[in-house]
Parts: structure tokens; C-alpha cells; sequence
């Protein structure tokens, strides 16, 4: 039933002319189920025509599914600007994230003579523009759902942000280890090698420590118990 979210932050003309020639249409009618009447799931905005046409009848399936398509196109029209806004954003932080990165790969290229400075110069072009596209494609993806919608909420959106995020590291992370000499590479990975094992002896320590608090725990509350019986000794 809502307003697509591109088209409120336009602005309120903006919702005015998305209005102008809609109305709200039930999905279950009024006639058939009147207590749904007041429900919000059961309402969504509609072209007055196609409403008023349908009258008294319930909404097909179809009817559902043309209207909700109708609605989204008309978000998705009124909220281009927004979308192309969030585009040139998403364009600007996947090259910003880049740079760094592809900058640091072509250097070490360069000094480790793998690569002459135009071909490390040609090849960190690439890398950033082809970051600032996908950046561009993602946060249009995004808004465009949002401006048609079709929002996607916080539980979805975290869990992907977290995974990307560490991918994002990850990828970045090898990418520059694998620009380095064999010398200062053999030195990394062993470093890795080290904190991963020291990582996960801490892990199994406190696995251990865990354990024993539990067994500490178990028994005491055991001996609580035996005491609680021996207090209370039950009736024969």
C-alpha cells in the first residue's frame, strides 16, 4: 500500500502526481470479505479506471500481478534521478576502495619488474573503472528496488554487507600478497601461518576453560541438590 520510497523522496509533488490516478483498490473485495476491509495487505494503490472497472470483484492473481507491475514502473520513472544519483555514489566508492589496492599492486609490479609503469598504469585504469562500475550497478540495483518497492530490509541487507565487506578484504589482501617478491610473500604467509595457529590455540583455550567451568558448574549444582534432598527428606 505504501508510496514506492523513490518517489517519496523526491518529493511531496512528486507523490501528488503518483496519485493523481490511483486510488485504492481492494484485493479481497469489500462485498466478499468485508472484514479485511481496514487491512493494510489487503490494499495497494491501483489506476481509478482498472479499479472501478473490476467493481465488486475480488482481484485475480493477474490483476495483482499487473498492478503491482504497473506501480513499480512508475516508482522506478519518478525515482530516476534518485537512482542515478545513488549510481554515481556507488561508482564513486567502488573506485575509492580501488585505488589503494590496484595502486599498491602496480607498484610492487613495477619494482619487482613484472610489469613496465604504462603497462601497471593501463592495468590500475582498468581495475578502478571496472570497481566503479560494479560499485554503479549494485547501489542502482539497490535504490532501484527501493524506488519500486520493493525494500530490502535491515536483516537481509547486514548479513550481506558483513559477507561483501570480508570478501572485499580477503580478495584485496591476496591480490597485493601475490604482487609481492617470493621473499617478502614466503615472510607473509609464514606471518599468517603463525597468528592463524595462535588464533586458534586461544580458541581451544578458552574451549577448554569453558569446559571446565561447565563441569564446575554441574557438579555444584549437583551437591545443591543432594543438600536440598537431604534438608527436605520427601514423606513416605
Amino acid at each position: 500500500m505504501e508510496i514506492p520510497d523513490g518517489v517519496r523522496r523526491i518529493g511531496d509533488d512528486a507523490a501528488a502526481r503518483y496519485l493523481a490516478g490511483r486510488e485504492l483498490s481492494h484485493i479481497r473485495s469489500v462485498s466478499n470479505v468485508p472484514e479485511l476491509a481496514s487491512t493494510p495487505s489487503n490494499v495497494l494503490f491501483e489506476r481509478i479506471h482498472a479499479n472501478r472497472v473490476r467493481g465488486a470483484a475480488d482481484m485475480t492473481t493477474w490483476e495483482w500481478m499487473a498492478v503491482r507491475g504497473d506501480n513499480a514502473i512508475q516508482g522506478m520513472r519518478a525515482g530516476a534521478r534518485i537512482i542515478a544519483s545513488s549510481m554515481a555514489r556507488g561508482a564513486a566508492y567502488g573506485a575509492v576502495l580501488e585505488v589503494p589496492v590496484a595502486a599498491a599492486v602496480g607498484t610492487l609490479n613495477v619494482v619487482n619488474d613484472r610489469q613496465s609503469p604504462g603497462e601497471a598504469a593501463r592495468d590500475v585504469a582498468r581495475d578502478v573503472g571496472v570497481a566503479g562500475a560494479a560499485g554503479a550497478v549494485a547501489t542502482g540495483a539497490i535504490t532501484a528496488a527501493a524506488a519500486a518497492g520493493f525494500t530490502v530490509s535491515a536483516p537481509v541487507v547486514v548479513p550481506l554487507a558483513v559477507v561483501g565487506g570480508t570478501a572485499y578484504v580477503w580478495v584485496s589482501s591476496a591480490r597485493i600478497v601475490d604482487a609481492l617478491d617470493d621473499d617478502s610473500r614466503a615472510a607473509v604467509v609464514s606471518h599468517l601461518t603463525t597468528v592463524q595457529d595462535t588464533i586458534r590455540a586461544q580458541v581451544n583455550a578458552i574451549g577448554d576453560t569453558a569446559g571446565a567451568v561447565g563441569d564446575t558448574a554441574g557438579a555444584a549444582l549437583e551437591s545443591l541438590r543432594e543438600s536440598i534432598a537431604a534438608a527436605f527428606p520427601a514423606e513416605d
